[in-house]
């Protein structure tokens, strides 16, 4: 027999008595009615009803239930059959006597007090009591491992006007009299029924129950709590758990990780209880707070550890080792997922950041179902712009558990195909390409470094095309010491080696050991390198030929980018312009314009006008030179190139240096902020090199040895040459002739003067030559008859060499030396 309030059900009978009548019941009805009973106080889900009486599959949907469950209220009565809705269903109670009730002790609440002090929630415990004050009945604090909801929960506890009832699940089990159970412990009631337990909740001042660690137990905790809520209209529930309840009276809040400000704040706070001096540290601190994403429970751990320094700590994080008691938090949340759940997380931590909803589904495969799962539990978090991620100690976590690499490999496979397409597009639509590649950039990075060679050497090769126009050099160099192009696709394996042989050039390697590199490739990309080694020792029928090779192979292979830059670049030398009818440079020019606009190479519009520039610079059209330098600027910026803009602005000062030296130093002023601000060293040491050569022909000696000083170590044999004789001419203008001296003793007269320029190089002896010249012009001023004579014999040596159209340094300093002779009269 079963007891309601109004009803009595014989459920062998199949009859239900209320009154003086009674109805019969089917068999459906009594299998639904013993389900409720063994659940009592519990609300029955519609979906655990389908499933478990009616036997439908999972997922599988029928309005069947809802049908019958109100033929079955209007039998047992609406006290009998209570409907929650948006819920499900639970029994009536049975009628309350007193004397079933029995107090065991008078409950005490108790609200634990942290030892140290609650910061940076203040925003938080404001949102929650304005959520109860608007009428909000269950207010749930949800988030990951550590981020603090536990604590936050007991802080706006502690405020509570009424009563308290706080609620620990971490040992609950699932069962029929599992909450009720959980119920009668924290009233302090023994021998009491559901029915009972409800009555002495309600009888309580504004009761609030406060529930810790709702996750361990949600579906016991979101049925138990939705009968209870019912039954006692005046009480209210603060709960805190990795997953929200789903409850219809619930209002879910995100607790968030400390932003960055806010997290070395309080890592420094709990630091100074263990670390002498934490601010000596400062660099390492900032690190370490990046590397644990503002969670407090690990700043916490890790402060606490910081007593022999900051920077083990530090290593250890690098190294991908976690503290074992933050792994023994993640450790809970793993072991609560399904296998299919473990594998989709294992997947996402491909990613290095934030990625979008599309790179989670290609890393889940048929499994993307399990994503809403894993962001429900708050191992997926959801950023503003909509974007998922792992915070990076569970990532740390993830690597170490067995198959992680395999279970990568999808997202793995989805990140190259991404990189693979966007660098395709770079020639016609750069901005967008290059902000898509730089988007995955950090999660190319970490392919690079763990995933599979092919897939590595891919992603090195995509990554390497947009590192080309943005920089910076020494990241391609990283990725070409990480990843095997033998282990590449053919094209991707050309490409990798051609761009390691362009970037170890940037970085001063010398070409005679990068041409044995080339050998066994060819095609028109292999022949435009050679050209372009070429063209850099010096050898210009050498690099014509290959440039004319590069065209006519690009040509036939269809290949019109390839056939283009090999047009500017036997056009952007002025050792090749020496040897080049002036009508044949225009033509090329001409016919390089033609392929950028009917193909829609928006890439090549910079070098286009850079190379313009170029041309008109060597035949002294300075005015035009400088117009299609300004739109070579316009046009890297609307690309998005940030790399070649400091090179601009060196090509600019560059034409400035013959007849304005002083808006030359402004342009070479620029490129150097360019380069300090991208990091880029290789670029900044010939940027400062130009700068000083700029103030020395301003008379500005002091500059001029700044910026020698300031200019980074270079391993690039002719930069370092060329800095020597500048920092030479420097000191002679200052008067120290003789340690001048010794600086031109060391010049190699094999050298090229000055390869940065776009103008004829002049050999070292010319060079030589213009800084004794210069060393003439600054003793006219003391002694202009000890010094004319042999500065007009300097002169007179020196012009079987000169390029007098050119603006070089060897010009504008031979041309100032003249001017200073002719002002002598």
């Amino acid at each position: 027999m079963l007891h309601l309030l109004h009803a009595t059900i014989d459920l062998d009978g199949h009859k239900v008595t209320r009154g003086d009548g009674a109805e019969s019941l089917t068999q459906l009805e009594v299998d639904a009615l013993r389900y409720l009973a063994a659940r009592r106080g519990t609300t029955v889900s519609r979906e655990r009803l389908e499933r478990d009486v009616w036997g439908f599959r999972p997922g599988a949907r029928s309005e069947a239930v809802p049908v019958a469950m109100r033929r079955l209220r209007s039998k047992l009565g609406a006290e009998g059959l209570i409907t929650v809705r948006g819920v499900g269903w639970r029994l009536g109670e049975a009628p309350v006597d007193a004397a079933d009730l029995t107090l065991r002790a008078a409950p005490v609440a108790k609200i634990a007090v942290s030892a140290t002090p609650f910061v940076g929630r203040e925003a938080l415990l404001a949102e929650i009591n304005a959520r109860f004050e608007v009428g909000w009945r269950v207010v749930t604090l949800r988030g990951p491992a550590g981020v603090g909801k536990t604590r936050a929960a007991l802080e706006a506890a502690r405020a509570w006007a009424g009563e308290l009832l706080p609620l620990s699940v971490d040992r609950l089990t699932p069962s029929a009299d599992a909450w009720p159970t959980l119920l009668a412990d924290l009233l302090a009631l023994s021998n009491a029924s559901p029915a009972g337990l409800h009555h002495a909740l309600a009888a309580k001042t504004a009761p609030l129950l406060v529930i810790d660690g709702a996750e361990a137990a949600l579906e016991v905790v979101a049925e138990g709590l939705a009968a209870t809520l019912a039954a006692a209209p005046g009480l209210r529930a603060l709960v805190s758990s990795r997953a929200p309840l789903g409850l219809a009276d619930e209002a879910v809040l995100e607790v968030a990780p400390f932003p960055p400000a806010l997290a070395r704040r309080f890592f420094v706070e709990r630091l100074r209880a263990h670390h002498p001096a934490p601010d000596a540290e400062s660099e390492a601190i900032d690190a370490v707070v990046a590397l644990l994403d503002g969670l407090p429970a690990a700043l916490e751990l890790y402060a606490a550890r910081g007593g022999l320094g900051v920077a083990p700590l530090l290593e250890e994080l690098r190294a991908g080792v976690q503290d074992q008691r933050l792994d023994a938090r993640l450790q809970r949340s793993w072991d609560a997922l399904p296998e299919a759940e473990r594998a989709v997380l294992l997947a996402c931590s491909a990613f290095v950041g934030p990625f979008p909803l599309a790179a989670a589904q290609a890393a889940a495969g048929a499994r993307a179902d399990a994503l809403a799962t894993l962001r429900a539990a708050s191992l997926l978090q959801l950023d503003t712009r909509s974007e998922l991620h792992l915070l990076a100690t569970l990532r740390r976590f993830c690597e170490a558990q067995p198959g992680v690499s395999v279970a990568r490999r999808p997202a793995w496979r989805w990140l190259v195909s991404q990189a693979e397409a966007q660098a395709a597009r770079l020639p016609t639509a750069p901005a967008a390409a290059l902000q898509a590649l730089r988007e995955l950039r950090p999660h190319l990075g970490a392919l690079v470094q763990a995933g599979p060679p092919e897939l590595a050497a891919r992603a090195g090769a995509a990554t390497c095309a947009a590192l080309a126009l943005t920089g910076p050099t020494s990241l391609r160099r990283t990725i070409h010491d990480s990843v095997q192009p033998d282990a590449a696709p053919p094209a991707q394996r050309r490409r990798l080696i051609l761009d390691r042989v362009r970037t170890r050039r940037l970085l001063g390697a010398p070409i005679a050991e990068l041409l044995p590199t080339l050998d066994g490739l060819d095609g028109a990309s292999v022949a435009l390198l050679r050209g372009e080694l070429a063209a850099g020792v010096v050898n210009p029928e050498g690099a014509l030929a290959a440039f004319a090779q590069a065209i006519a192979e690009a040509e036939a292979e269809g290949d019109v980018e390839t056939q283009l830059l090999a047009i500017l670049a036997r056009c952007s030398s002025g050792s090749l312009l020496e040897r080049r009818p002036a009508d044949e440079v225009l033509a090329d020019l001409t016919h390089a314009r033609a392929l950028c606009v009917n193909h829609k190479l928006q890439l090549h519009k910079t070098e286009l006008e850079r190379v313009s520039g170029v041309v008109a610079q060597h035949q002294h059209r300075l005015h035009e030179a400088r117009a299609s330098l300004a739109r070579a600027l316009v046009e890297a910026e609307a690309a998005g190139l940030s790399r070649p803009i400091g090179n601009l602005w060196c090509c600019l000062g560059d034409s400035w240096l013959h007849d304005d030296p002083t808006q030359s130093l402004s342009c070479f002023r620029r490129a150097a902020e360019h380069a300090i601000a991208r990091g880029d060293t290789a670029m900044l040491a010939v940027f400062q090199l130009n700068l000083a050569i700029s103030a020395l022909l301003c008379d500005e000696h002091a500059l001029a040895l700044k910026a020698l000083d300031e200019s980074p170590p270079t391993t690039s044999p002719l930069v370092n040459h060329c800095l020597r004789l500048v920092r030479g001419a420097c000191l002679m203008a200052a008067g120290q002739t003789l340690d001048a001296e010794v600086l031109f003793a060391a010049v190699d007269p094999t050298l090229v003067g000055r390869p940065f320029s776009a103008q004829a190089p002049q050999h070292g002896a010319l060079l030589i030559r213009a800084f004794a010249a210069e060393g003439h012009v600054i003793g006219l001023r003391e002694d202009p008859d000890a010094h004319a004579p042999p500065l007009r014999a300097l002169l007179m040596a020196a012009e079987p060499e000169r390029k007098p159209e050119a603006s070089t340094l060897l010009d504008c300093l031979l041309v100032r030396a003249e001017r200073r002779l002719a002002a002598m009269g």
